[in-house]
């Protein structure tokens, strides 16, 4: 005896349903992963820029005058464009580093362009620079 209808497997409508909700999962995971890639893109320039700075401040410590209070150094570095500079002072009048003897702070800036908008990272520390016999500061 033959059988017209087979009731077995899945009518065309529950695939095409299927296949929209499956759509819909896999778009929100994709725009989930180019939000994470461009948040990790950010994250590792800007630690890049920092890794850069520590490296210019201990090229510019090198370069000035140990013992100076007061310096400055300037530099251009070609990849990634930026204009680095760096400045050593004496604390501020207002500041809690006054009054100890000694102490300045040291303020590393980086400068670039991306994108058309100018941006700007800065490291600031501070160092002991011990008072020459005879003077004071």
């Amino acid at each position: 005896m033959y059988r017209g209808v087979n009731n077995s497997g899945f009518t065309i409508l529950e695939t095409i349903v299927a296949m929209g909700i499956v759509a819909s999962v896999v778009s929100v995971l994709l725009m989930m992963q180019s939000a994470v890639l461009q948040h990790t893109a950010r994250v590792s320039d800007r630690l890049e820029r920092v890794f850069l700075l520590r490296t210019f401040l201990n090229e510019a410590r090198s370069k000035t005058q140990p013992q100076a209070v007061q310096a400055v150094y300037e530099k251009d570095i070609a990849n990634p464009q930026t204009h680095m500079r760096y400045e050593r002072t004496p604390p501020r009048q207002q500041s809690v580093l006054v009054s100890s003897k000694g102490i300045c702070v040291e303020r590393v800036t980086a400068q670039w362009q991306r994108s058309g908008e100018q941006h700007t990272e800065m490291l600031v520390t501070t160092t002991y620079i011990p008072l020459q016999q005879g003077k004071k500061a």
